[in-house]
């Protein structure tokens, strides 16, 4: 049997996201499949290797180290960019993408990577550059999210250059029917494997109401609305802000909290909680270990994402496996992990992209006061999150269609 070698490229926490936490539990899944090495290259603001869960995180500023890449290697960084020059970019980001290249090819070449897995495509161009440069010699897989429905202007103007780039890769991969679908929207209809992203069912089972409530100074008495994401109107934290002062008023009993990755509604979200003493919890940057009690102290999850741009969203999926009923819109790939009437309620879209906000009130408040029903949809959420969205299944498909193209 062939060594397995992976070098993940994709953002790791932090930042928070999908992908972030959906690396946190592959990492390690595949450590105890046997993979002889794996190495994470996540690019952002920062500089520094870590080894983590068996695994080495390569946290690299391109930005920071462009003028060393360049002077160190003139000839492949060059390479590099005439490969991408379908793309069309500006010359800034050329040359990122170009030192981009380089920076993986250095990383994967000193691991002796067997198969490197990229994540999102229109954060992926390196990959046009560095198949050219690798042939046979290393496996591809790019997993694609809702990019088109994100930059759609950059991706359909450049459509010949996309194309090239999903065929660069020897499998792809997308977390959901709606964003697989998505690029036959610009005529190109690639052959896309949805793989549901899963999550640590028991992470979220092993910690009761009680103990959660506590934890965060709530009463058994108090009904606890959750919005764990980034800070950000993509995510539909603007809705929850907007509409949280009318369910205050109407429910006593009622309570939010925000919690996820720090973003620019923060500090909308401090005056939220300013104007609602004792009754709006703001908690920034959440560490993983942490996710399962917040899950643990709600009643009602809310993930009211704008627009269609969600494959589907993790914490849909974590609340499930909590047994928690879930508001979230009725867009993007939202509605394959929420079925209404049974583990939550949809709500439908206004015309600025954004949930109804009456609609969002009514079926929160319908959840605050009826605690059976909240009960009911957590049970059949929890079914279904250990029937289609376990972590194990997940990880078992992602080694397998690693080991299918791993050279």
């Amino acid at each position: 049997m062939k060594e397995l070698r992976v070098a993940l490229v994709g953002p790791y926490p932090p930042p928070f996201g999908g992908i972030a936490s959906h690396l946190t539990t592959l990492i390690p899944g595949l450590m105890a499949r046997g993979a002889a090495d794996v190495a994470v290259v996540a690019f952002g603001a920062t500089d520094s290797i870590q080894n983590e869960h068996g695994a080495t995180i390569y946290r690299v500023n391109a930005k920071t180290r462009a003028r060393d890449t360049v002077r160190s290697h003139p000839v492949r960084t060059a390479l590099h960019a005439a490969r991408l020059a379908a793309w069309r970019l500006s010359p800034r980001r050329w040359l990122a993408e170009a030192v981009r290249a380089q920076i993986v090819d250095e990383i994967v070449t000193q691991h002796r990577s067997n198969v490197v897995a990229f994540y999102q495509s229109n954060d992926a161009i390196e990959l046009m550059a560095l198949r050219r440069l690798w042939g046979d010699a290393r496996g591809v897989i790019l997993t694609v999210f809702g990019e088109v429905y994100d930059d759609p202007e950059f991706l359909s103007s450049r459509r010949r250059a996309l194309g090239a780039l999903l065929s660069s890769a020897d499998a792809l991969l997308s977390s959901s029917n709606h964003c697989a679908k998505s690029y036959a929207r610009l005529g190109l209809p690639h052959r896309i494997e949805v793989l549901y992203y899963g999550v640590e069912l028991e992470r979220f089972s092993g910690i009761s109401r009680q103990q959660g409530k506590k934890r965060y100074s709530f009463s058994d008495a108090d009904v606890v609305a959750l919005f764990m994401g980034r800070f950000t109107e993509d995510m539909g934290l603007g809705a929850v802000i907007e509409t949280a002062p009318t369910l205050l008023e109407r429910h006593g009993a009622l309570r939010f909290v925000l919690a996820g990755a720090k973003g620019p509604l923060a500090d909308a979200a401090a005056r939220l909680a300013s104007a609602h003493p004792g009754r709006v919890l703001v908690i920034h940057d959440v560490p993983f270990a942490e996710q399962p009690y917040l899950y643990a102290a709600s009643d009602i999850v809310l993930t009211p994402t704008r627009d269609q741009h969600a494959c589907m969203g993790m914490s849909i999926k974590e609340a499930m496996a909590a047994g928690r009923a879930v508001v979230g819109s009725d867009a993007g790939g939202i509605p394959e992990a929420i079925r209404e009437g049974e583990t939550g309620y949809l709500v439908p879209l206004d015309s600025d992209g954004a949930v109804s906000k009456a609609k969002f009130v009514e079926a929160i408040s319908r959840l605050v006061s009826d605690a059976p029903r909240r009960d009911a949809f957590g049970r059949v959420g929890r079914a279904l999150a250990e029937r289609i969205f376990s972590h194990e299944r997940t990880v078992d498909r992602v080694h397998e269609v690693l080991r299918s193209v791993a050279r």
